[in-house]
């Protein structure tokens, strides 16, 4: 067993082994780590989700209903709520490991001045890097 010859490269040799223990922590969580389920507004086995939406939420039906159960679900807004056309999107993080892609899940709608839907759809789309 060798001594460190001084205090510096006792702290060098400190430090050196906090981060490997630090990225080896780190790969073991990534790669453990459970991916978030999408939201169970969309449960279904396609990407188009526009058939399921409209069972829920049926044209002529209040927008404020739909607007809430996004928020609830974990979307957030791509477009003001004024907008012609409205966009909420929520997004599965990559898996750190294995995803080079973020899958993302989208719902758009547009609603009249009485604030009734007057088209809804949803789909998945994906983002590859």
């Amino acid at each position: 067993m060798t001594i460190p010859s001084s205090p510096r490269s006792l702290l060098i040799g400190l430090v050196i082994g906090m981060l490997v223990g630090f990225v080896a922590c780190w790969v073991a969580r990534a790669v453990t780590r459970p991916l978030p389920p999408p939201p169970a507004l969309l449960a279904g086995p396609t990407g188009d989700y526009t058939d399921i939406l409209q069972r829920r939420f049926p044209i002529g039906s209040p927008e404020a209903n739909l607007v809430h159960e996004l928020w609830r679900e974990g979307f957030r807004p791509l477009t003001d709520l004024r907008a012609a056309k409205r966009v909420g999107e929520w997004d599965r993080p990559p898996d750190l490991i294995h995803d080079i892609c973020i899958e993302s899940e989208r719902v758009e709608w547009t609603a009249n001045a009485a604030g009734e839907l007057t088209d809804l759809s949803g789909g998945r789309y994906s983002t590859c890097s």
